[in-house]
């Protein structure tokens, strides 16, 4: 008997059993991903535990109808965070006031490089909007990457750090709300009908893709209302009058002052208070500031309600020294040093020497003179810088002294 063997026909190729269409779309996907391949290109995957940033509001303050606040950002994750085009969207369920605008303060990006320079090219590619849903403000803020080369990266894409109180996205406005309003309530707009935050990081380690970002969200305010109603400084005779006003009883409240606005100081002193109005008077506006060319100063009240809550005022800035044209001779000097102011005969002035480190080591006044002598010898040698005070002028010289 013979062994019958069965065979099975053999089957038609899958793609041979799909018809025209579905065979021109498999080709047509096929070319897109060899042609993917030949360039290089991978698609971007979703956001990493190790890429995380947090986005952070600070320094809010009320004054006459404008609530202020900074976003920050800040590294969240195991890597650096190189900063693309994003969306930062603020959700807020606020019924008291109708909100219409939010606008953006000038100037007021605070971003750096890899290499640690300054970048000032995000701050031109700010721009803000309102989007109302289902009762809820949607504040909208679009942040527009820089275009760049791997040449030129390190230089012109912001590198967000670990640092805190360093990467500031910029100060915005919302005007037209009453004391009441808060950002206490807000959150980041996660999921939902609405907006959602899209921040983006640029990836140096694949071909500079655009990848998302996981994004964290912290709010320093706690519930409450700011006390702060308002806060103004200018000029006086003597120094810099500031003025203040409480919208209810606080348990404290200090004057911070800062030449860089990024160290804060306390200002010391007592405020004359006139009800819920305070004023105060700084008549050591500089201090021992002697760096040259640094003559604006701000100023910043932060005050503690009774539950221990913070809030701060608005920043005021001021230019208070105007410069002091002058020479310094012989440089460097042995004994006496000459002051040659050229813009010809100062009134009632003072000369201060400061040793490297900062130390106040003599001072002397004088007055109606154009050439000033200023005896150096009991001085050990070193570099010193000399600095000379009229009124609300000021000029500096740096000398060195030899033996």
């Amino acid at each position: 008997m013979k062994n019958t063997r069965h065979f099975q026909s053999a089957k038609e190729p899958v793609l041979n059993q799909l018809g025209l269409v579905p065979q021109l779309l498999f080709f047509f996907l096929l070319i897109l991903w060899l042609f993917a391949l030949v360039l290089g290109v991978t698609p971007a995957q979703g956001s990493s535990t190790n890429n995380k940033v947090a986005v952070e509001i600070r320094n809010a303050g009320f004054e006459a109808g404008n609530h202020s606040f900074d976003i920050y950002l800040r590294q969240d994750g195991a890597n650096k965070v190189f900063l693309g085009t994003s969306d930062v969207v603020i959700s807020l369920d606020y019924t008291a006031d109708a909100i219409q605008e939010l606008n953006y303060v000038s100037g007021s990006t605070q971003l750096f490089a890899n290499s640690g320079m300054p970048i000032y090219n995000y701050g031109s590619g700010i721009a803000t909007r309102i989007i109302t849903r289902n009762g809820v403000y949607q504040l909208v803020i679009n942040v527009f990457g820089p275009s760049f080369n791997d040449q030129d990266f390190d230089d012109d894409v912001a590198a967000i750090d670990t640092r805190v109180n360093l990467h500031r996205l910029g100060r915005f406005v919302i005007p037209g709300v009453s004391n009441q309003f808060s950002l206490s309530g807000s959150s980041l707009y996660i999921q939902g009908s609405g907006l959602k935050n899209a921040i983006f990081a640029y990836d140096p380690n694949d071909n500079f893709m655009l990848r998302s970002v996981e994004a964290a969200y912290h709010n320093e305010n706690q519930a409450g209302s700011n006390p702060v109603w308002s806060f103004d400084l200018q000029k006086s005779s003597i120094g810099v009058k500031l003025n203040w006003q409480l919208a209810a009883e606080v348990a404290s409240m200090e004057l911070q002052k800062s030449f860089d606005g990024k160290s804060w100081d306390a200002v010391s002193g007592a405020a004359v208070q006139q009800g819920d109005a305070y004023e105060f008077e700084d008549q050591n506006p500089t201090g021992n500031w002697v760096i040259a060319g640094a003559n604006l100063i701000n100023y910043r009240l932060l005050v503690k309600d009774q539950d221990g809550k913070s809030y701060y005022s608005a920043v005021k800035q001021l230019n208070y020294l105007k410069g002091i044209s002058m020479v310094t001779f012989p440089n460097p000097v042995v004994d006496e040093l000459q002051i040659r102011f050229n813009d010809g005969e100062l009134t009632d002035f003072q000369v201060q020497v400061f040793s490297g480190d900062g130390q106040l080591v003599s001072q002397s006044a004088g007055s109606r003179q154009q050439l000033v002598q200023l005896d150096m010898s009991s001085l050990p040698a070193g570099q010193y810088i000399v600095r000379v005070l009229a009124g609300t002028e000021v000029g500096v010289g740096r000398v060195i002294v030899q033996k």
